[in-house]
């Protein structure tokens, strides 16, 4: 499985429910209210991004918020919650779900 940070330029509330809508529950972890991460076996960053309404597929169409959406690689560092770890590795904490 795939993990992409989601990085959004200004707060949207509505991004969240509609990665969770796509994605599910537990493929959608926040971090904070601008950055979330999505596990996702089959889509690449387009189509996260245009799930979170950063991108249009439809030529005439504007985009509902901005952002950007990275893949991750296996190589991350640095201190944060040990549930995010475990969501990282592909292990469900209870708060996550």
């Amino acid at each position: 499985m795939a993990v992409f940070a989601v990085i959004l330029d200004e707060s949207d509330q509505n991004v969240l429910p509609r990665l969770r809508h796509r994605y599910g529950k537990g493929s959608v972890l926040l971090l904070n209210e601008g950055t979330m991460l999505v596990r996702t076996a089959g889509d690449k960053a387009d189509a996260i991004a245009a799930s979170a309404g950063f991108i249009t597929l439809a030529e005439d169409d504007n985009p509902d918020t901005g952002g950007v959406v990275f893949k991750l690689n296996r190589s991350y560092s640095g201190m944060m919650d040990p549930s995010v770890w475990e969501w990282l590795e592909g292990r469900e904490s209870e708060d996550s779900q």
